[in-house]
């Protein structure tokens, strides 16, 4: 299907409200409706829901939009009912009435309804998965598409088996997009969903953002710094709004504590709250009802609030991709907002700690034999074979297939496969430690750093960081296209660490991610004097 720029942003500013679509998303919109996949990445805020929704209004087609952020895809209804008009999208979920999902159903039936937001949860089996094998979508946006990946951070077991959905839908075009998503992460999402097309990266600078890291010496400094800081960062930003992220519960509860002693307005909010409270935090910041968050990561996904001026790292997060996207949460109004991560090299141990493990054994034969069995089976119905809960199959399910097991394979060699490919996470995720530390350390602008750990290998400095604000400035960090034949995103073998893929390739250092030991940094000259790295 061709429709030209002048007819999409005419769409774009009759039903969706934006007048001047970027021409990023317009080139998103084009390769969709030709037939094509697109993995698009780029920052929060860049508009990547207007290139689903301009595809379906253009297409006059059905799109599923697969999504953990639930409160957002009503929110995204609720606008769409104003601009395109009742009719034009729905939501599908556990919480929606017994009578909004029978218009939703029948609006599918019909062919009127051009937006379908659920959970991939409402896919693993029932009454909307019958449905859309029986009216299967023209178009699919996976949003936080970086959840399908076992390497990631926000892993759902549910998202890994979205491939096998699309499939069953036969394969329609399919954007999936995020705001953060490294190599490893980016070529599983291709993997796991079983992409073809392009891919789009609208790269990862933040020109509004402010990177700073300060030393923490002692843990027994940490409250008063973090009260300190809290007091300086809103002085800076003049009373701005403020979120600190810390690792534990215990940690969230005690700093909101000592905040709220001096005056501030600090809630703590982490998954050990009850619900309620949860979502009154939730709201009061929406509202701007508070000074400052002090949350554990559960406050993640799905916090949209444009006018964040500060985010404190009170302790070292588990990995960069972590860091960038919880440091993304401020100055999403476009405005100049500031991140700084308090670093004590004995925090780190915390990142070793909840790396992760293997699922249990006989859990993980279970799921084999009954795989082997049935291999088609989705989810639910493997689960109610087991009598194992929907995570912990879908988990194990996610494992075989990312360690290319074969159904039919006995059940002591699929047992092997997910370990090894679990072993090789848990060995990911301490290498992601160390990258935490590689940034703390390094000389060079922090913006760069955070850019090219994404494959985003630019050179120019952002001038705002506080190595670039030091005297004599930031270290420059010169890239290389090339080294010897090899260049960025190339796979690679290593004689003792296996296969990889090269992420950043400096005239000084070559970081590369191996398949089997992570996150590996290695000497550009040495690499070169002992030839250690070969094309695979």
């Amino acid at each position: 299907m061709t429709v030209s720029d002048p007819q999409l942003c005419s769409l774009a500013a009759d039903l969706l409200d934006v007048p001047e679509p970027t021409t990023d998303q317009l080139s998103a919109v084009r390769r969709l409706l030709e037939g094509h996949d697109v993995l698009l990445v780029a920052p929060t805020g860049t508009g990547k829901s207007l290139v689903f929704q301009l595809a379906a209004a253009a297409a006059e087609r059905l799109c599923v939009v697969v999504t953990p952020l639930l409160s957002l895809a009503g929110d995204q209804v609720r606008g769409l009912d104003s601009s395109a008009g009742e009719g034009f999208a729905a939501r599908w979920t556990s919480a929606e009435s017994a009578a909004d999902l029978d218009a939703a159903e029948s609006a599918v039936r019909d062919g009127t309804l051009r937006l379908l937001y659920t959970s991939p949860e409402q896919l693993e089996g029932g009454r909307l998965r019958d449905l859309l094998a029986e009216h299967p979508p023209a178009l699919l946006a996976v949003d936080e598409a970086h959840c399908v990946s076992t390497w990631g951070t926000d892993f759902r077991p549910a998202y890994a088996a979205l491939g096998q959905v699309r499939e069953a839908w036969g394969s329609p075009p399919t954007v999936a997009v995020t705001a953060t998503a490294s190599s490893a992460v980016r070529k599983d999402v291709h993997r796991v969903l079983g992409l073809g097309g392009t891919e789009q990266v609208l790269g990862f600078e933040r020109p509004e953002l402010t990177l700073r890291v300060l030393r923490l010496h002692e843990d027994s400094e940490r409250p008063a710094l973090v009260e300190d800081r809290v007091r300086a960062l809103r002085e800076e930003t003049e009373g701005g709004l403020g979120l600190v992220y810390v690792r534990t519960r215990r940690d969230a509860e005690s700093l909101a504590a000592r905040l709220t002693e001096a005056g501030l307005r600090a809630p703590s909010y982490h998954a050990g709250l009850p619900r309620a409270r949860r979502e009154e935090v939730h709201n009061a910041f929406h509202a701007g009802d508070v000074d400052v968050v002090v949350a554990t990561s559960a406050f993640g996904m799905g916090v949209h609030q444009p006018e964040v001026r500060f985010v404190l790292h009170a302790q070292a997060p588990e990995s960069l991709d972590v860091y960038y996207q919880e440091s993304g949460r401020a100055g999403r109004d476009g405005r100049q907002a500031v991140a700084e991560l308090l670093f004590r090299d004995e925090d780190l141990s915390l990142g070793h700690f909840f790396a992760g493990g293997r699922p249990r054994s006989a859990s993980v034969r279970r799921v084999a034999e009954a795989w082997r069995d049935a291999p088609d089976a989705d989810v639910r119905t493997l689960a109610s074979s087991t009598c194992l809960g929907r995570r912990t199959v879908g988990r194990v399910l996610a494992l075989l297939t990312a360690g290319d097991a074969d159904p039919s394979q006995d059940v002591d060699r699929l047992a092997d496969a997910v370990r090894r490919r679990a072993d090789a996470e848990r060995t990911l995720r301490r290498t992601q430690v160390e990258r935490v530390r590689e940034y703390a350390d390094s000389p060079h602008c922090r913006d760069l750093v955070l850019r090219h750990h994404f494959g985003d290998l630019s050179e120019e400095p952002c001038g705002r960081c506080d190595t670039c604000s030091a005297e004599g400035g930031a270290q420059p960090l010169e890239t290389l296209r090339d080294l010897d034949g090899l260049r960025p995103e190339a796979g690679l073998r290593h004689r003792r660490f296996g296969r990889g893929t090269i992420t950043d390739l400096t005239r000084d250092t070559v970081t590369v991610l191996f398949d089997r030991v992570g996150y590996r940094t290695l000497a550009t000259e040495l690499v070169r004097e002992r030839q250690l790295l070969k094309p695979a």
